[in-house]
C-alpha cells in the first residue's frame, strides 16, 4: 500500500514538474497568447449574442482590446479580462484576472474631450460585482486549462471560461447583482 502511494506521489510530482517546465518556456508564451485571444473572441461573441437576443436591444456592446486586455461594455455592466504579467514574464508566473463591473468602464464615444470646463459633472465610479483570478495549467498546448487561483484540479478551456464570464455578465445585466446568484447556477469545472 505504501509503495503504490509513493509511486502515485512521484507521478503527481512529475506532472507538476512537467507543467511548470512547459509554462516557464518561451513556447508557452505563444500558446498563452493564442488562448487569451480564443477567450477574448468567445467572450465578445457571447456578449454579441446577448445583445442580439435582448428584447429591447440598446446600444451595441463597446469593445476595447489590446494584446493582454479585453473590455466589453454591455449597457450598465462590463466585463474585463486581463493577463497580468510577473516581472519574469513567464506564463507560470502570470495570472488571468476576470472582473464583471456595474457602471461605465468604456464610454460609447470614440474619444473624450480634451477641453477642461469649470462645470464638471461628477462621474460615478464602477463597482466590482464579481472577480476571479486564474492561472494557466498545462504540460503542452493540447492540455491547456485556466484553473481558479488556489485550486490544483479541474479548470476551464478558454471557450468554457468565456461562457462562464458571459453568464456572469448576463446575470449582472438582468438582475443587477451577481452576488445573489447561487454557485449551482453557474457552469462547473470539467
Amino acid at each position: 500500500m505504501l509503495a503504490s502511494s509513493h509511486g502515485r506521489d512521484s507521478a503527481d510530482a512529475a506532472d507538476r514538474t512537467d507543467s511548470r517546465s512547459f509554462l516557464s518556456s518561451h513556447r508557452a508564451l505563444a500558446v498563452r497568447s493564442r488562448e487569451f485571444e480564443r477567450l477574448s473572441a468567445a467572450a465578445i461573441s457571447g456578449v454579441g449574442a446577448l445583445h442580439a437576443m435582448a428584447a429591447e436591444p440598446g446600444e451595441k456592446p463597446v469593445v476595447r482590446r489590446s494584446p493582454d486586455r479585453c473590455l466589453v461594455q454591455f449597457g450598465p455592466v462590463a466585463l474585463t479580462v486581463a493577463w497580468l504579467r510577473h516581472t519574469l514574464d513567464t506564463v507560470a508566473e502570470g495570472e488571468l484576472l476576470v472582473i464583471v463591473w456595474r457602471g461605465m468602464i468604456a464610454p460609447s464615444g470614440r474619444f473624450g474631450s480634451d477641453i477642461t470646463t469649470t462645470a464638471c459633472t461628477p462621474v460615478r465610479s464602477a463597482t466590482v460585482l464579481w472577480e476571479e483570478a486564474f492561472r494557466a495549467s498545462a504540460t503542452d498546448e493540447a492540455s491547456w486549462t485556466w484553473q481558479p487561483a488556489g485550486v490544483d484540479i479541474g479548470g476551464y478551456c478558454s471557450t468554457e471560461l468565456a461562457d462562464r464570464c458571459v453568464e456572469r455578465l448576463r446575470l449582472a445585466y438582468a438582475e443587477g447583482d451577481v452576488e445573489a446568484v447561487p454557485a449551482a447556477a453557474l457552469p462547473t469545472f470539467r
